[in-house]
């Protein structure tokens, strides 16, 4: 293929012709993947505390400056904490105004470290009750009109 001379446009493509591909239709292959993804059991929780326990090592060692550590599952451990903690705020927890996400990885990280035997719940769950430990609500989430909270497993 040569370059495109000024003044021309590449080839347009017709629409039909986009979704083909040398092995077959694409969609035939989304609707394989639907199948696949239908037939196995879906879990509610993405992580369990075990895990976030692992994510929240590699963040301590990032923090701590230690060479090798992995920054990638650091920047996962902030990015979950930041998203439960922002998703949840007002609900099930209710930080001053000061609050800032060093602090809140702190919370979780003491909560983490003295309840191990609660590893086994989801990392959501423990995440937001550790916050609403550390930050509770002055009223109820009943009495906000927020539904009772479900356990993930």
């Amino acid at each position: 293929m040569g370059r495109l001379q000024p003044g021309h446009s590449a080839p347009q493509r017709s629409a039909s012709k986009k979704w083909k591909t040398k092995g077959g239709d694409v969609k035939a292959l989304f609707a394989l993947v639907f199948l696949l993804a239908a037939s196995n059991p879906v879990c509610a929780a993405f992580y369990s505390g075990v895990e976030l326990k692992r994510l929240m090592a590699a963040g301590e060692a990032v923090g701590q400056g230690k060479v090798g550590a992995d920054q990638v599952n650091a920047g996962i451990y902030l990015g979950y904490l930041a998203g439960i903690a922002e998703s949840f705020q007002g609900i099930y927890y209710c930080p001053a105004s000061s609050i800032n996400l060093h602090k809140m990885v702190a919370v979780v990280a003491n909560y983490l470290m003295d309840n191990p035997d609660k590893l086994d719940q989801s990392a959501q769950t423990l995440v937001v009750r550790a916050l609403g430990l550390a930050y509770p609500c002055s009223r109820t989430p009943q009495e906000r009109g927020v539904p009772e909270a479900r356990e993930a497993h």
